[in-house]
């Protein structure tokens, strides 16, 4: 007997990924630690142009950090999600109606 994986689709930009159901919780952790990296990574990188008076170049990375902080936002308030509705309720919370798909 075959069994039949479920995937949860997410969008990244223009790209369209499929990710194993039991693989979301992971990957949000993941992506996560990532973005955490990323928001020291960017602050340095401010102060840095700030000591070398470069301004234009601190704007730029300051308008990316804030959307990175944004993206921080919304991974850390699907993984509350995750804990106060459970992977099962969260994955169909996500879950488009079928009939959304075909008009």
């Amino acid at each position: 007997m075959t069994q039949s994986a479920q995937y949860l689709t997410l969008g990244v930009g223009e790209e369209i990924f499929a990710a194993p159901v039991e693989n979301v919780q992971e990957i949000l952790d993941c992506d996560l630690k990532l973005e955490m990296k990323g928001l020291g990574d960017l602050r340095a990188a401010i102060v840095h142009c700030e000591s070398v008076r470069d301004f234009a170049t601190r704007d730029l990375l300051s308008d990316i950090l804030d959307n990175e902080e944004d993206a921080v936002d919304f991974i850390e308030t699907q993984l509350e999600l995750i804990t106060l509705t459970g992977l099962e309720n969260y994955i169909q919370l996500q879950s488009g109606s079928a009939e959304h798909g075909s008009s």
